[in-house]
């Protein structure tokens, strides 16, 4: 399993000294960096175009992890990742989700399982990680304060089609507009469940295991739900949606009420 990507020259830094900046573990850390952030750019077919030849194949389309001219190979590849960081911060995603008034913003794609091509296997392989870390606008203040009000707050997706209802929303994201729809302020949301105590925890099936231990809910098991959307534009202040607030409403009495009924449904009295 790679590496979660480290999103700044500063997060960066910190894993090569968390590493002791021992060559060879260093050097296959930044490989796995390199790694990771090619197959997802591979995802939406983005090719670097602001990295230069110094730093291509002979044919001066594909990226190449060694130095070709006798450099040293971990000065080399470290530069390389945070050029490949620097593009990947400015550029816009290419997910063109169709835009929906009900406030779903997105599943997220799965990759065609099916697939042999080596560069689809090595995007499915990151997709989960790369999803799941995706750049967003630390610094905006809408962010800091749709982080306050919503991180934590449980939804129950009463007129969703989907088996199970009960969501936590894990994280705010921002998403480009596109030709199909606007910019906009997402709730990312995981499924949870709840023990008897009132405390909820994820299923194992739902998460994958990252190398430094800790956790992360599997992208496909993620959805969103517009919280804040554009429609007037980027430049102007973006437009509140109620839908979250709606489904955030007593969640846990719904939850309840809704458990009950399909126990009673499963189990009646006789």
């Amino acid at each position: 399993m790679e590496e979660p990507l480290a999103h700044s020259k500063a997060e960066l830094e910190e894993q090569l000294a968390v590493l002791g900046n021992a060559k060879m573990t260093s050097y296959a850390y930044l490989k796995r960096q390199f790694g990771a952030r090619e197959a997802r750019a591979a995802i939406d077919q983005f090719k670097y175009p602001e990295i230069g030849l110094t730093y291509r194949d002979k044919s001066g389309k594909k990226l190449k992890m060694t130095p070709s001219k006798g450099e040293d190979k971990h000065l080399y590849i470290k530069d390389l990742v945070l050029r490949m960081m620097r593009a990947d911060a400015r550029r816009e995603h290419t997910m063109d989700e169709p835009r929906n008034l009900t406030g779903l913003v997105r599943i997220n794609p799965v990759i065609n399982a099916a697939s042999t091509d080596p560069v689809s296997k090595r995007a499915k392989e990151q997709q989960d990680i790369a999803i799941g870390l995706q750049v967003t606008q630390a610094d905006d203040p809408w962010l800091l304060t749709l982080d306050a009000e919503y991180i934590d707050k449980l939804c129950f997706l009463d007129d969703s089609s989907l088996r199970h209802k009960l969501y936590r929303i894990c994280r705010i994201a921002y998403w480009p507009s596109t030709t199909k729809r606007y910019a906009s302020w997402e709730g990312t949301m995981e499924p949870v469940h709840l023990h008897h105590d009132g405390t909820v925890y994820r299923l194992d099936d739902d998460v994958i295991r990252l190398s430094n231990g800790k956790t992360m809910t599997k992208a496909d098991k993620l959805i969103g739900y517009i919280l804040a959307e554009y429609i007037d534009g980027d430049d102007c202040e973006p437009t509140r949606s109620d839908c979250v607030d709606r489904y955030a409403f007593h969640a846990l009495e719904k939850h309840e009420a809704f458990t009950a009924r399909s126990s009673a449904r499963t189990n009646p009295q006789t």
